[in-house]
């Protein structure tokens, strides 16, 4: 997916992996999406985004958890 790779880049901008969050919660609010989301490991990878320094990927790392455990 390539929304996980540009979070797993190094070379992505805070921007460019802001986006990448956003997409993600849009679509992990479909209960078959967030299942996907875990079986190839996104969700522990939004996890240890909830940790990062930077507020804007924190939050928005938040929002995709809560999207994808909503139903």
């Amino acid at each position: 997916m390539k929304h996980l790779d540009t979070l797993n880049s190094s070379s992505s901008s805070l921007a460019e992996k802001e986006y990448a969050l956003d997409e993600l919660e849009y679509h992990v609010h479909q209960i078959d999406n967030a299942r996907d989301l875990d079986t190839i490991g996104g969700l522990s990878l939004v996890i240890k985004l909830m940790n990062s320094s930077e507020e804007g990927l924190r939050s928005r790392a938040c929002f995709v958890l809560g999207s994808a455990v909503q139903r």
